[in-house]
């Protein structure tokens, strides 16, 4: 399977994007709206992979949205040649209306609806991350149970999109529970709070300082 196992219904978003690429020139003939129809459709796509990275690696993400992002650019570019049926002013208007009003209409209905369940959702996100706390507490302790070579091979299976999600949780662990920071300036979090860097070893000493020396085996070079 070339998709990440929780984006397996990427390939309908292929398949509809492929569709709709093919239905541009039975759709009308002028090449003006094709080109900004074709536009429209690559934007989406390049969204929509921005946003879920569905690919199984991350190489095939990268050669993927590099490709559609040099193929949006030649069909932007290509509105600058010559054309013989320009659009006229009504449909340029009505185009351009529909892009400011469009954007307006989805904001002000993600307001309203905030605004309309606020009370609820204040309720249901404090059971969310009640619920949260307790599925961390349990998953913590059940990996606290395994050794460390256990651990070692379930990470040498795991998917490079697994890898990235789990790496970036362990940030974020690291830096809410000890106040710890990763090397990488690139990573740091912008916090109010003093913080200090997870050089090699300061996890170690975390674990001798609170009695678990059993525990606190040396990184990897």
């Amino acid at each position: 399977m070339k998709f990440d196992m929780t984006t397996w219904w990427f390939i309908l978003i292929q398949l509809l994007y492929g569709l709709c690429l093919n239905m541009l020139p039975v759709l009308t003939e002028n090449n003006r709206l094709q080109i900004m129809n074709a536009t429209i459709v690559n934007f989406g796509y390049i969204l929509v992979v921005s946003h879920v990275h569905p690919w199984k690696f991350r190489l095939n993400h990268y050669v993927d949205l590099f490709l559609k992002l040099g193929l949006t650019a030649f069909v932007l570019l290509s509105m600058n040649l010559k054309q013989d049926d320009p659009l006229d002013k009504n449909t340029i208007g009505w185009l351009m209306l529909s892009a400011a009003i469009l954007p307006l209409g989805i904001v002000s209905g993600v307001i309203l609806h905030f605004i309309w369940r606020r009370d609820i959702s204040v309720v249901a996100a404090h059971q969310v991350r009640a619920n949260f706390a307790q599925r961390l507490h349990d998953i913590l302790k059940v990996v606290g149970a395994q050794s460390t070579f256990d651990l070692r091979a379930m990470c040498m299976d795991i998917q490079d999109n697994d890898l990235v999600r789990l790496d970036i949780a362990l940030d974020v662990l690291q830096f809410c529970v000890l106040g710890l920071q990763p090397p990488e300036r690139f990573k740091w979090r912008c916090s109010e709070v003093p913080f200090e860097l997870a050089v090699k070893g300061r996890l170690e000493g975390e674990l001798l300082a609170c009695g678990n020396a059993e525990h606190a085996e040396p990184e990897c070079c």
